[in-house]
């Protein structure tokens, strides 16, 4: 299964780049994506792996800087579970 974690994106509404999801190229049973500020509060949680972070907590959106990126994921074809830890950076 090829995993790839974007390291940046630039929501500021100019249509290009506005979103951060993590790229895949197969069937997953399993994925937990999390994604942190510095100080370890989650800011964006989804089991779904079609569901993108937009750059916002609750309603707001969130400075430019870096972010944790925490993803757990299995593929259909394997037989463990897999985790995945990077950053991202935004960029308004």
């Amino acid at each position: 299964c090829f995993f790839y974690l974007p390291n940046a994106f630039t929501p500021n509404n100019d249509l290009l780049n506005g979103e951060y999801q993590p790229v895949f190229d197969c069937f997953l049973e399993r994925y937990d994506l999390k994604i942190y500020n510095r100080w370890g509060e989650v800011l964006f949680h989804t089991g779904n792996p079609k569901q993108a972070w937009n750059g916002s907590y609750m309603g707001t959106a969130v400075p430019d800087g870096i972010y944790m990126v925490y993803i757990v994921y299995k593929s259909m074809k394997e037989k463990e579970e897999k985790s995945v830890k990077g950053h991202v950076i935004l960029v308004r």
